[in-house]
């Protein structure tokens, strides 16, 4: 996973109160299952390693739910805190040298792809089969200008809307209550989100217009620049897959753990 010693081992550290015990070192396990979400295949996995197929599986697990269940890896949005906000803005403003000082993140969606459920898992099949041509989970996520991601939730299946998908989150109530202190506190310092015109325009969610400026030249000169910030969004999906090989393939789903959402 290109990860120096150091690192690795100052990831280890982290896990090590979360993992088993028993069985193979928590060094092992957490190399099984990088490689793994990278995109090894499990029997390179076994033949480097010397261990079981079953032990793969049995690691990749225990590593997820111990980096899932540590504060300390958690996305750390901080959306509630005015000085992070501003840090945000300050760093879209120098990357783009855009007239928009007040942009803190970039929103978009992604259809992860997933094998088929089974209609004894879910209420309704036909609500996970995206309108990209395959099975997916919708997953909504923003990130900052380094293109590292902040937020993310995933609690949709895949032919649900993006719009739709945010609006149900946590952070997509509060942005869309007006009367909200987190809506409140960014309408008063200027703070908004960029998002493409998927979504619903709000006092905190900054959106593109809709079918372009139409040869108005304020609307396109805002699309432009605004779409020069939300492209960092873009960019933190693209280098996604390329970094976790897991999603070259379509995920199989623990159902009874599906949902997952970081809160800011």
């Amino acid at each position: 996973m290109r990860m120096s010693a150091d690192t690795l081992y100052d990831l280890v550290d982290r896990l090590r109160p979360r993992l088993p015990h028993r069985g193979v070192p928590p060094e092992v396990r957490t190399a099984i299952a990088l490689r793994y979400l990278g995109g090894g295949s499990y029997l390179d996995i076994c033949a480097i390693l010397g261990v079981h197929t079953c032990t793969v599986y049995r690691a990749l697990w225990d590593v997820v739910d111990a980096v899932n269940s540590t504060p300390f890896l958690d996305l750390d949005f901080q959306l509630s805190s005015s000085p992070r906000r501003l840090a945000y803005a300050a760093g879209f403003q120098s990357r783009r040298n855009s007239p928009f000082g007040n942009v803190c993140g970039a929103l978009d969606g992604i259809a992860v792809e997933q094998e088929k459920p089974l209609a004894t898992d879910v209420p309704c099949v036909a609500d996970y089969y995206s309108r990209k041509g395959f099975y997916a989970l919708n997953t909504e996520a923003i990130c900052d200008s380094e293109n590292k991601f902040r937020w993310m939730a995933c609690t949709s299946p895949g032919a649900t809307h993006d719009s739709t998908a945010f609006s149900v989150t946590s952070l997509g109530r509060q942005l869309s209550d007006r009367d909200s202190v987190l809506t409140r506190d960014m309408t008063r310092d200027g703070h908004s989100i960029a998002a493409d015109e998927a979504y619903a325009a709000s006092e905190a969610l900054a959106v593109l217009w809709s079918g372009g400026g139409r040869g108005d030249r304020w609307r396109d000169a805002y699309n432009f620049y605004l779409s020069s910030l939300r492209i960092h969004i873009e960019k933190a999906f693209g280098m996604l897959p390329w970094r976790w090989g897991v999603f070259w393939r379509p995920l199989r789903v623990l159902w009874q753990q599906r949902r997952r959402e970081q809160i800011p």
